[in-house]
């Protein structure tokens, strides 16, 4: 059915999509993106894994998209130009090249600066109130991910968290994560009628509603009698008025 309608128009038979124009009403302006770069340490020279808070408020997933950006890296500098290295032989390109680096987002119930240490792989001692909301890996041979459609819309309550786990400081992540304020979810759904209307006239040609049944209604008078509505019986009796009812 081709459709006919303006924009802002619902009240003609078009796909749902021409609601709002946008995925989920989502209008672009709203749109924000949080980058981090994830390599482990130094500091972490025990722990195979580490965590940074990506967001600290109430978001909504749009996307999440990953990079390799080195499986060998000048670590002994910051902000320099040589920041990543080519591998120093065939057989640490092939042994590197070979190993995944694995990459989960996160959301958690609170949020205490300790537990940026916990998670990892396998790790039965977490014990952190951590719900994971997709996990990927990448290497030399997969260099780049990007989140299933499916996570559109997640809603993270708890602040977004990233975690990494690698085996060595060698293995460099770019993580981008593509976001919606909570507030601003969705900030472009028209008036609820008019989207029911469309709705409706998408799938009918039928006047909006047409047979459709409203339900019964009860009309209660102070005398304790209940008529029902739709032919039903009619019963009378002298049931006490609820406390705090008043009747005119």
């Amino acid at each position: 059915m081709a459709c006919e309608c303006e924009s802002g128009k619902f009240g003609c038979a078009c796909c749902c999509a021409s609601v709002t124009g946008l995925r989920a009403g989502i209008h672009p302006d709203f749109i924000r993106t949080v980058t981090v770069d994830l390599a482990l340490t130094e500091a972490t020279p025990t722990r195979t894994q580490i965590s940074l808070p990506l967001i600290t408020g109430p978001i909504h997933i749009v996307s999440v998209s990953v990079g390799m950006a080195s499986i060998k890296r000048n670590v002994n500098i910051l902000n320099a130009a040589k920041q990543i290295e080519l591998p120093g032989s065939t057989g640490y390109a092939t042994v590197y090249g070979a190993t995944p680096v694995m990459f989960s987002i996160y959301t958690a119930g609170k949020f205490v600066t300790g537990d940026l240490a916990d998670g990892g792989f396998a790790n039965p001692a977490t014990g952190v109130d951590r719900f994971y909301v997709t996990t990927g890996a990448v290497s030399s041979q997969a260099p780049s991910w990007q989140s299933p459609p499916d996570l559109f819309g997640y809603f993270c309550d708890g602040a977004t968290f990233v975690e990494m786990n690698a085996p060595n400081d060698q293995f460099g992540l770019r993580v981008t994560l593509t976001y919606v304020d909570r507030l601003e979810f969705s900030p472009a759904y028209p008036e609820p009628v008019q989207t029911l209307q469309h709705y409706w006239s998408c799938a009918r040609e039928e006047e909006f509603l047409s047979g459709m049944y409203g339900g019964t209604s009860f009309d209660v008078d102070s005398s304790g009698t209940v008529s029902e509505g739709g032919g039903g019986r009619v019963s009378t009796g002298t049931e006490p008025t609820p406390t705090g009812w008043t009747f005119d």
